[in-house]
């Protein structure tokens, strides 16, 4: 057994480690020289001084062993933590990440939590924060070893979306459209149209006419009927503009007896009407208002401004749209050539600014829109095979938006942070062109029209 136990001992000396146990050996071996001598070292049979350096260095191994556990149990503490982020701006509904750096790298615990000063404004979970409400909420991270802390300002805005309004009709039924999805203002027992769409705040107004009962001018306020007061035997309501708290809306009655048969150029004042002395006296009509400043502008058969009839203006042509721009007047219509074709003209403070066609084929501006330094028109324009063509006139440039296989109209224009939306039809089917790309309303099985369009981005 002795034996055995020498053998092992030694083998384990042969294999013992280096370093610091090795240092311990040499310390041991020294007190022993120094308490026996190195004459009594030397006296020492082999076997027991084998057995002897093999007891120093299994201790030595040991002590090795134990300061390797107590380095690898070593607790690393955390220093600190930081965020990727320290101040970001999102929309109600939208989401961001925020991610956290623990220090040290190496720190044995790096597990954190999260936190929001205000989670009905803005909520966060393993560090994804999502936009609840309007306003501003601090997500703050903390970590599990230290406390350490670090945080990051969230402001949360409301979602701003693009509205597309359009208004027309499909088969007997007055229609809006928001962003290609129809409300039916009627039920289509008695044919109407929606011509004119105007949006002033979360209100939207759309003007039209029921044709049944000898047609009557319609207003219509989120969907809601309003009244118009009518003294003719028919009227319609062609387009309605909002200003502060005053609602205009422009259109024409029709009085026929034994004494009357005349149109009359109407304006209505939140609802009230006011009958415009025309050019024509007693065969006039308003198709168009806007309003600038304190200023009322109207055009149909002639120009108005505040109820006068402008002398200033073209005594020939059909006006169907007036715009603002600054102290410019853009009015679009159309007069005729000297063949007495139709010719898509454009004025501007009562002057030819464009004849955007030649007069060779018959044409027309419905529309016009200005966006800085840019004149929008749209229109149509017949072709070689008697075909109206729905254009898109800027600057004098037309753009053709369809192919011409089918009667079509451009009849709205709006622009919007540099996108042009136009409304229209292209043969049966009611369109909505955003930047010359057609968005069919309908699906052209029946009947349809796309009269106005406006845009609001909120």
């Amino acid at each position: 057994m002795y034996q055995y136990f020498r053998r092992s001992v030694a083998a384990a000396a042969l294999n013992a480690g280096t370093g610091a146990g090795n240092q311990r050996k040499t310390a041991m071996e020294a007190d022993i020289i120094s308490k026996h001598g190195r004459s009594s070292k030397s006296q020492m049979s082999r076997g027991n001084l084998i057995f002897l350096v093999a007891v120093i260095t299994l201790f030595s191994a040991a002590t090795v062993s134990c300061d390797w556990l107590e380095e690898q149990t070593k607790t690393i503490d955390v220093t600190g933590v930081t965020l990727n982020e320290t101040s970001v701006s999102i929309e109600i509904g939208g989401t961001l990440t925020l991610v956290e750096t623990v220090a040290p790298e190496d720190a044995t615990e790096k597990g954190v939590t999260w936190a929001s000063s205000n989670s009905n404004v803005a909520s966060v979970q393993n560090g994804v924060v999502t936009g609840v409400s309007a306003g501003s909420a601090t997500i703050t991270v903390t970590t599990n070893n230290g406390n350490k802390t670090a945080t990051c300002q969230v402001t949360v805005s409301p979602k701003i979306e693009t509205f597309v309004y359009v208004a027309g009709s499909e088969g007997n039924r007055a229609v809006l459209w928001v962003n290609g999805q129809a409300q039916y203002l009627t039920d289509g027992t008695v044919s109407t149209h929606a011509y004119s769409v105007f949006v002033s705040g979360n209100d939207v107004y759309v003007a039209g006419f029921e044709t049944g009962n000898n047609g009557t001018a319609k207003l219509w306020r989120n969907g809601e009927l309003q009244n118009l007061a009518t003294t003719g035997n028919l009227s319609q309501a062609l387009s309605v503009y909002v200003a502060g708290n005053d609602v205009y809306v422009a259109g024409y009655q029709y009085y026929y007896d034994d004494e009357h048969d005349m149109y009359a150029a109407t304006v209505w004042r939140n609802g009230v009407a006011e009958i415009l002395a025309g050019p024509y006296h007693n065969w006039d009509w308003a198709t168009s208002v806007f309003v600038s400043g304190s200023n009322v502008h109207v055009v149909g058969t002639g120009y108005w401004r505040n109820g006068a009839l402008q002398a200033n203006f073209p005594s020939q042509g059909t006006w169907n749209s007036v715009f603002v721009a600054g102290n410019d007047v853009f009015v679009a219509g159309e007069t005729t050539s000297n063949q007495g074709t139709p010719v898509a003209t454009v004025l501007r403070n009562g002057t030819v600014l464009q004849n955007l066609t030649n007069g060779a084929r018959s044409a027309s501006a419905e529309a016009v829109f200005v966006a800085g330094s840019n004149v929008h028109v749209a229109g149509r324009e017949n072709n070689q095979q008697g075909n109206s063509v729905a254009t898109l006139w800027t600057n004098n440039q037309p753009q053709t938006l369809t192919n011409g296989s089918a009667n079509a109209n451009a009849t709205s224009v709006f622009v919007l942070d540099g996108d042009v939306y136009v409304s229209g039809n292209d043969g049966n089917r009611a369109v909505l062109w955003k930047n010359g790309v057609a968005q069919n309303l309908t699906t052209g099985s029946g009947e349809a029209r796309a009269n106005s369009v406006f845009v609001v981005v909120r």
